[in-house]
């Protein structure tokens, strides 16, 4: 009986089990169906009708058009008007336009063009349907990338972005990562594969090889139809016959009837005894016309009758003259015969000299009555592989960014601020900073050595505010420089496409080539200490001189009085001799140097007389109209201090009077020294050459005496300079152009290969020497003498101590005046403690 009822019990178990289980299981199958059929959750039938509605709407698109709407309607010209004057929008909008510039910089300018592209494609606009707007913010990121890599422009996005691909992959990588990403966003905005775009390029690239060559032959048609047009013989009109006896026929008409009438002679060898007989004949019998020579040439040679004909006025008429500038060539016309006509064009291209006769630049032959001028000669421009390239290891490199070392420390002494922007340059690094409100600008000037040491910095130069904009200034050394080399300066378009005598100074703070030009400015001074970079600033200005002119477009006297400085250019063809100089030679007496500035006053005032003769103003107009050119003239002294210690006077008036006066004329100064004091830079000199290159001087007193103002005490040698244009209130900081010893040795070695130097310019030195001579001491002193005659007389005593009191003057000069006194009699000599006597009775001996 048990073991049944435990069975009954098992089974029992069992369907209590199955019946759990199937409790258990069919609910769940029961909701499952229930949802498949009405396809709706539980959820959603206890969501609002609104939340099941917002899905619908974003999902059928109905939101595209309002927000395009907005977005062009409102966006667009809300963020134009932010970028450009933010004033105009509040608070709101000037926070906004902080905010993009801060952290794009230059590249914000797109973003309004972004908010409209993407308006456009949600309007439905066709031109922007084409396109795909999720690439275009990605584009904007690398061009955004692309503006930090090259300008320093990009913002604080930018620069991270490009320092963090530099660390990675190098600057060349970096590069090549924006390149590649801009073209890629490029391309998947547009929806065009690489293959259909490098097509398009090929298409347009054949339809515009297609149309150059359309025009090529049409330009070749054009030019045969014009040369068979000039090919046909014009009709030829005979003058009535008058009592006069008929002018002599040109010589080539005489050639051609010459040669008609004698076929046999001209069949044999016609050039060699052509040449000969007319070489032979000028040589013997030298005539001052051409047409008489070539004329008796041919009788000679010839007799046969020669027909009458009428012949018209010649048309070569030679007169005597000084100039070298080609005449026009009188080619035969095209009526003679070929023959002939190749012999009269291979006489006339013969290189045989002689007596009135002169080869041109062009190679052919021209007949002057008189003495033979010089050959001209055909100066080339020395090539830029003269000069080397800078170094791969000086290029551009990543700096690194101290603008929050900065905004600490200036955090630290209280002084609130905020970034604005970051320019790199080649030696310092610009943090372009705005105060906050209520922060004076003067409290930032004055924590320069604090920012010094906060910095760990050598020198730092605050610049408040920045010419231009509300922001400040803080340059910071950068901890590897740039080497900034001429041959770069050279070799920009800034250069290249300027014109007038442009110099090269070197790179500015955000890396552009620097130039300026001489005939604006019209006067340079340069001043700075040794080692700052002055002399290589000279070498590099008269380096792009000598790479722009000929000798005959610009002559250059140097002074150099350290005799070691210019010594390197001495013998090329624009150095001009003054003062008794040789030709080619460098001016290094001071003595001598006076004289050759006394020399340029007097070159100064004759083009002058020259300019008032032809009714001219300045050198520009003159050449346009004269014959013969007038070459610019620039005069470049390396040290002036030197001179003003000798001849103050004489030098002072000169510079004075140059500078005044001689822009007009074509005449340019620039003055070099290392010692910026008040006695060798003086107010007059100042005042006359407003433009002026500072570099790292030793005090801010120096700094004042050559700019007027601060900042050249903190520059940092090696071509850090400050220049001072002279349409300009503020200095500019500009790294100085390098060039080396080898390559100017180069350059003048290029220049003395090809001529000695010329001289275009004569002055009668004895003249110039004897008005100089009445600038001396001793003639100076004679001024005085009258009044130092009249103090005698009064005090009834001649002394050197007492002229030196009345006179007001240094002892040295009273004793010079009291010995021109005892010279022409008014006083007598010396005798030991006795008083001098006096002579002077009124009446002169």
């Amino acid at each position: 009986m048990s073991e049944p009822a435990a069975s009954q019990e098992e089974f029992v178990g069992r369907k209590r089990s199955r019946s759990t289980t199937g409790e258990l299981k069919t609910p769940k199958t029961t909701r499952s169906r229930k949802t498949r059929k009405t396809g709706k959750s539980k959820s959603q039938k206890l969501a609002s009708p609104t939340t099941s509605r917002l899905p619908d709407f974003l999902r059928e698109g109905r939101w595209k058009a309002p927000t395009g709407a907005a977005g062009a309607l409102a966006g667009f010209p809300f963020l134009c008007v932010v970028l450009t004057h933010p004033e105009w929008t509040g608070a709101a909008g000037r926070l906004l336009g902080e905010f993009l510039f801060l952290s794009f910089g230059q590249t914000a300018i797109l973003f309004p063009g972004l908010v409209l592209l993407v308006s456009l494609y949600l309007l439905g606009v066709r031109v922007a349907a084409k396109l795909h707007p999720a690439y275009s913010p990605a584009l904007f990121l690398f061009v955004d990338l692309l503006a930090a890599r090259a300008t320093q422009e990009g913002g604080a996005v930018g620069a991270f972005f490009d320092s963090l691909l530099c660390s990675a992959v190098g600057p060349a990588g970096s590069w090549l990562a924006a390149l590649t990403g801009t073209l890629v966003c490029l391309v998947g905005l547009c929806q065009v594969t690489i293959h259909d775009a490098v097509e398009a390029i090929n298409k347009a690239a054949v339809r515009l090889g297609e149309r150059a060559r359309l025009a090529w032959e049409e330009r070749q048609q054009r030019l045969l139809e014009a040369a068979e047009e000039q090919a046909e013989p014009e009709p030829s009109y005979e003058e009535p016959c008058q009592a006069s006896p008929a002018p002599e026929p040109p010589a080539w008409e005489l050639l051609e009837v010459s040669v008609e009438a004698a076929p046999e002679v001209a069949s044999e060898e016609p050039l060699e005894s052509l040449e000969e007989l007319y070489i032979s004949n000028s040589v013997e019998e030298p005539e001052p016309n051409s047409d008489e020579l070539l004329r008796q040439a041919f009788e000679e040679a010839h007799q046969p009758e020669q027909p009458s004909f009428e012949a018209p006025e010649p048309s070569l008429e030679f007169e005597p003259s000084t100039s070298h500038e080609p005449l026009p060539s009188h080619e035969p016309p095209p009526s003679l015969e070929p023959g002939v006509a190749e012999m009269v064009e291979e006489i006339s291209s013969k290189p045989t000299v002689t007596e009135g006769v002169m080869e041109d630049p062009n190679g052919q032959l021209r007949l002057f009555p008189g003495p033979v001028p010089e050959p001209t000669v055909r100066y080339k421009l020395p090539p830029l592989t003269l000069l080397d390239d800078a170094p791969v290891a000086a290029r551009r490199r990543p700096v690194e960014d101290k603008s929050q070392v900065l905004l600490d420390a200036l955090d630290s002494f209280g002084v609130k601020a905020s970034l604005l922007q970051i320019v790199r340059g080649p030696t310092v690094t610009r943090y372009e900073l705005q105060p906050a409100r209520g922060v004076k600008v003067s409290r930032f000037t004055s924590l320069t050595n604090d920012i010094a040491l906060a910095l760990a910095s050598t020198a730092v130069r605050i610049e408040a505010p920045i010419p231009g904009k509300s922001a400040i200034g803080i340059e910071i050394p950068n901890d590897n420089t740039d080497l900034v080399v001429l041959k770069d300066i050279l070799s920009s378009s800034t250069f290249r496409c300027s014109s007038g005598l442009t110099v090269a100074l070197g790179k500015d703070l955000t890396g552009r080539p620097m130039t300026t030009n001489l005939q604006k400015m019209p006067h340079l001074l340069v001043a700075g200490t040794t080692g700052s970079g002055k002399s290589v600033c000279v070498n590099g200005l008269i380096i792009s001189l000598l790479y722009r002119f000929t000798p005959r477009q610009l002559q250059i006297m140097m002074v150099d009085p350290k005799q070691v400085e210019l010594s390197v250019y001495e013998g090329i063809p624009h150095l001009v001799g003054f003062a008794g100089q040789g030709q080619g030679e460098i001016i290094v007496e001071p003595k001598r140097a006076a004289l050759a500035l006394h020399q340029v006053v007097e070159l100064m005032e004759l083009r002058y007389k020259m300019f008032a003769e032809n009714r001219v103003r300045n050198l520009e107009e003159y050449n346009q109209k004269a014959a013969d050119p007038l070459p610019w003239f620039v005069v470049i002294i390396d040290e002036l201090a030197d001179l003003m210690m000798v001849a103050s006077k004489t030098v002072e008036t000169s510079i004075c009077r140059i500078a005044q006066k001689a822009r007009a004329a074509g005449i340019h100064l620039v003055l070099a020294t290392q010692r910026p004091s008040a006695d060798v830079i003086t107010g007059l000199i100042k005042v006359n050459i407003p433009s002026r290159c500072a570099f790292a001087v030793s005090s801010q007193v120096d700094s004042r005496v050559i700019l007027d103002t601060s900042g050249a005490e903190h520059l940092l040698g090696k071509g850090d300079m400050l220049f001072m244009p002279v349409d300009a209130s503020d200095p500019r900081r500009i790294q100085g152009s390098y060039v080396g010893n080898d390559e100017i040795a180069r350059v003048v070695e290029f220049w003395k290969g090809q001529a000695a130097p010329e001289n275009l310019i004569e002055l009668e030195v004895c003249e110039v020497e004897q008005e100089s001579s009445d600038d001396s001491s001793d003639d100076a002193d004679d001024e005085l003498v009258k009044e130092a005659l009249q103090v005698v007389l009064k005090r009834k005593q001649a002394s050197a101590s007492m002229l030196q009191t009345e006179l007001k003057v240094g002892y040295a000069r009273a004793r010079r005046i009291l010995m021109a006194m005892e010279k022409k009699g008014y006083v007598g000599p010396a005798e030991g403690s006795k008083p001098r006597k006096i002579l002077y009775t009124g009446i002169e001996p």
